[in-house]
C-alpha cells in the first residue's frame, strides 16, 4: 500500500493549464515519462475493448482443508463472487474449474487429470449466471494445472490480448505436462496471452511452479495466506488482467513521407500504429501528421506508444518532432524517450519541446500551414511488429495582454509537501490516461500497487499554477512516481 498527496502552488513563471498525470509504479518497472490527456481529447476518444479473461479455479480435494478460516473452497467461492459483483459491465470473462468430477484416489487419477470443465464460456458479463456457476463448485479431485492452462488458452479468443487468472492451493499432481513448460510453449507460439497466478496457502514448491507460469507469460504471481487475502488478491489480479493500458482516440493514418496525403490534426486525441522498430537509436519508419500553427500560439504534442512484455534486455525508443517541408526540425523540438522492457507492457511517452510559433525563430518552418508532427520509434522491443500509438495535440492560445500581467515572482522555489495526517481516501488508479480517476487538491489518497505495475491519477492544474505531489510506500516495498502535464 502506498500514499500520495498533492497541492497546487502558485508560480510566477509561465505554466501550462489542464490535467497533470501522476503515474506511480513499482520500483522495478521500466517506463517512460507519462503525459496526461487534454480536455479536448475526451470527445474524440474511442474506448478500447477490455481484453477477455478466463478465471481458472482449483477445486481439487485439498481445497476442502478447513484452514482459511473455513474451507478453502468456500473462501475461493466467496472471493470469486465478490469479484463478480464488482466487475465492470463491459468485462469479458469466463470460468473454468478442475477437480470437481472425480475423487483423488489412485484409481481415479487418469480421469481426474482430464477433469477440466468450462462452466461459463468467455463472453459478455452475466453476473447472475456466473454467480450461480460459482456457487455450484465443490472440491474433490486432482490438480491438472498444465492441462488446465492448455484448455483455458484454447477457450479464449484466437486473436488479440487475453489473460488467464489461475487460483490454486498447490502444485500440479498430473504432470506431465509441466505447467511452466506449457506456459513457455504458449508464449513461444506467439500467442498474446498473459497468465496471472495466485497461490492460496501454498508451500515453496507450489509457489515456485506458479511463479514460473506467471513469469513465462509476462504475468504476476501473488501469495494469499487466508480468505481475506485471497479476496483482495483475486480482485486486484483480475483488475490487472482486464485493464491494461488501452489506447484510444480518433483513428488516423500518418503519411510515410512529409507532405504526402498526411492527416491534418486539430487539437484532440488520435490513434495510429507505428511500423517496425530497430536496435540502437530510433530507426523505425516515421509517420507524419500536419499540425497548422497560429502565430504566437504554442502547440503541445505528445505520443504514447504501447509495447508488450519482453526481456529486460529489450528497449523501446519513441521520438517526436515538429518539422518543416524538408523534414528538418522547426526549432530544436526533437525529443526522444527510452524505456527498458519488463514483464508488464512497456509504455513510453514523448512530448515536443513547446515554444510559441514565430516564423522568424522557427527557421525551417516559415509557413504556419506547413508544419508537421513527426513520430518515430526504435529499439529491440517488438521490433518486428507494429505498435499502437496515441497522439495528443493541444493548442495554447497566444498571450495578447502582457501589459496587464503582474511582475514575476523572484522566488519560485517550492516547499516540500507535508506528510499526510491520515491514511487517505482509497482511490484505485487507472491503467491508462483515459481511465485515470481525477483527484482534487490538497488531498491524501492511497492505493495498492504491485511490482512493475503502473497506476495513473489525473490532477486538474490551473494556468500559472504548478502541482506538488508527495509519495510514500512501505520501506521494504519501494515505489516511485512521476508527474507531467505536457498537453
Amino acid at each position: 500500500m502506498s500514499r500520495n498527496r498533492n497541492h497546487h502552488h502558485r508560480a510566477g513563471r509561465r505554466s501550462t493549464a489542464g490535467l497533470a498525470a501522476l503515474a506511480a509504479f513499482g520500483l522495478t518497472a521500466a517506463t517512460g515519462l507519462l503525459s496526461a490527456p487534454s480536455a479536448a481529447a475526451t470527445a474524440a476518444e474511442q474506448a478500447g475493448e477490455r481484453p477477455p479473461v478466463m478465471i481458472v479455479l482449483d477445486a481439487s480435494g485439498s481445497m476442502n482443508a478447513d484452514d482459511a478460516p473455513g474451507s478453502r473452497i468456500a473462501a475461493a467461492r466467496k472471493a470469486v463472487n465478490g469479484l463478480i459483483a464488482d466487475m465492470p459491465g463491459d468485462s469479458k470473462v469466463g470460468l473454468q474449474v478442475f477437480g470437481t468430477g472425480t475423487g483423488n484416489s489412485d484409481a481415479e487419477k487418469t480421469a481426474g487429470c482430464r477433469d477440466i470443465k468450462t462452466i461459463a464460456p468467455v463472453g459478455p458479463l452475466d453476473k447472475t449466471k456466473l454467480t450461480t456457476a460459482v456457487n455450484g463448485i465443490t472440491a474433490s479431485g486432482y490438480t491438472p494445472i498444465g492441462n488446465a492452462l492448455k484448455s483455458a488458452a484454447a477457450a479464449l479468443p484466437a486473436q488479440g490480448p487475453r489473460s488467464i487468472v489461475l487460483v490454486s492451493d498447490g502444485g500440479d499432481t498430473c504432470a506431465p505436462p509441466q505447467p511452466c513448460d506449457v506456459a513457455r510453449d504458449l508464449k513461444q507460439q506467439g500467442i498474446d496471452l498473459t497468465v496471472h497466478t495466485i497461490g492460496f496457502k501454498v508451500d515453496a514448491p507450489a509457489r515456485s511452479q506458479l511463479s514460473c507460469v506467471a513469469t513465462a507469460t509476462g504475468g504476476t504471481y501473488t501469495d494469499a495466506g487466508d480468505a481475506a487475502a485471497l479476496s483482495a488478491s483475486v480482485t486486484r489480479t483480475f483488475t490487472r488482467a482486464a485493464a491494461p493500458y488501452r489506447p484510444s482516440g480518433t483513428p488516423v493514418k500518418g503519411a510515410t513521407v512529409v507532405g504526402t496525403d498526411e492527416p491534418v490534426l486539430a487539437p484532440g486525441q488520435y490513434l495510429d500504429r507505428l511500423p517496425t522498430g530497430g536496435n540502437g537509436a530510433p530507426k523505425g519508419k516515421p509517420r507524419f501528421y500536419r499540425v497548422p500553427q497560429t502565430p504566437g500560439a504554442t502547440t503541445w504534442a505528445s505520443a504514447t506508444v504501447i509495447g508488450e512484455p519482453s526481456a529486460l534486455s529489450d528497449g523501446l525508443n519513441l521520438g517526436v518532432d515538429l518539422v518543416g517541408p524538408d523534414g528538418q526540425s522547426c526549432r530544436y523540438s526533437d525529443v526522444n524517450e527510452f524505456s527498458m522492457g519488463g514483464r508488464t507492457p512497456t509504455v513510453v511517452t514523448a512530448v515536443t519541446k513547446p515554444s510559441p510559433y514565430d516564423p522568424k525563430t522557427w527557421r525551417n518552418c516559415p509557413d504556419p500551414q506547413r508544419v508537421w508532427l513527426k513520430v518515430y520509434r526504435g529499439g529491440g522491443l517488438a521490433a518486428d511488429k507494429e505498435l499502437p500509438v496515441e497522439i495528443q495535440v493541444r493548442a495554447e492560445p497566444p498571450v495578447d495582454n502582457t501589459a496587464g500581467l503582474p511582475a514575476p515572482f523572484e522566488d519560485v522555489s517550492t516547499p516540500p509537501v507535508p506528510a499526510p495526517r491520515t491514511a487517505g481516501k482509497k482511490v484505485a488508479g487507472g491503467a491508462d490516461f483515459n481511465s485515470s480517476p481525477a483527484i482534487g487538491a490538497p488531498q491524501a489518497i492511497r492505493d495498492t500497487i504491485a511490482i512493475a505495475e503502473r497506476r495513473i491519477f489525473r490532477i486538474p492544474v490551473r494556468w500559472a499554477s504548478s502541482c506538488r505531489c508527495g509519495w510514500t510506500s512501505p520501506r521494504r516495498k519501494p515505489a516511485r512516481a512521476r508527474l507531467s502535464a505536457p498537453t
